[in-house]
């Protein structure tokens, strides 16, 4: 199946994405990628905690107890990024 979105670069370098009724969105791919790397590091590091809370290293959790923290941070960010303050 072909996407939507189809992304080629400009004369002048920009990214630009357009969608199959001809709609044009630029977007910065570096600060796209840049963003995805911030909220991958920052569900990380809360994994990471969630871990040694429990006097654990992440590598001594099921996955399992993994994906409940990378959910419970995903939550966490979610909520903070519509303004909440966190439990």
């Amino acid at each position: 199946m072909e996407s939507a979105w189809q992304v080629r670069k400009t004369k002048s370098g920009e990214n630009v994405k357009r969608d199959d009724l001809g709609v044009v969105v630029q977007f910065d791919a570096e600060a796209a990628l840049r963003g995805t790397n911030t909220r991958f590091r920052l569900r990380f590091d809360y994994v990471e905690t969630g871990a040694k809370k429990q006097a654990r290293q992440v590598s001594d959790l099921t996955l399992d107890e993994m994906e409940a923290l990378w959910q419970e941070a995903k939550s966490v960010s979610d909520e903070n990024s519509r303004g909440r303050t966190s439990p």
